[in-house]
């Protein structure tokens, strides 16, 4: 999602972006079933050196992929309003260590979105002779029953 030209103020970007977020990704869940979502921002920063405007671009992604289902969807929000939290408190921290750095634009935001096939029980494999001979590995067995 690109960014209004201009866009400098986070909260507000986000304020104005956060309904479109939530609804690009719960159609996504929808579709996909269950799936993994990193969301993610990208801002030029500036800062005043020497009497000349110096510019850096960095990306904020650094959120661990969140798994969502039919059964968490609700948490959509909870998780954005905890990477808005994040990137804000990143920006803040720069600011705080006298680094000069100020957000300059905003110039994209995006979701990372994977089909998300959690592994299943199940299966019964036979450990290898190795690993069988050292009797310090356990390999559970389960005979399942009908009653």
């Amino acid at each position: 999602m690109r960014a209004p030209q201009g866009s400098k103020d986070i909260f507000r970007f986000f304020q104005e972006t956060k309904n479109s977020f939530i609804h690009d990704t719960r159609e996504e869940a929808q579709d996909l079933g269950s799936i993994k979502v990193q969301f993610g921002l990208h801002v030029r920063f500036s800062a005043n050196r020497n009497e000349e405007l110096e510019y850096m671009a960095h990306y904020f992604n650094k959120m661990k992929p969140v798994g969502i289902n039919r059964h968490n969807i609700d948490t959509l929000n909870h998780v954005f309003n905890q990477f808005i939290e994040r990137v804000a408190g990143q920006i803040e921290g720069w600011s705080e260590r006298g680094s000069g750095w100020v957000v300059d634009e905003i110039l994209e935001a995006f979701i990372n979105v994977a089909r998300y096939n959690p592994l299943r029980g199940g299966t019964y494999m036979q450990l290898p002779d190795l690993l069988k001979n050292k009797k310090a590995v356990l390999n559970v067995k389960t005979e399942i029953t009908s009653a």
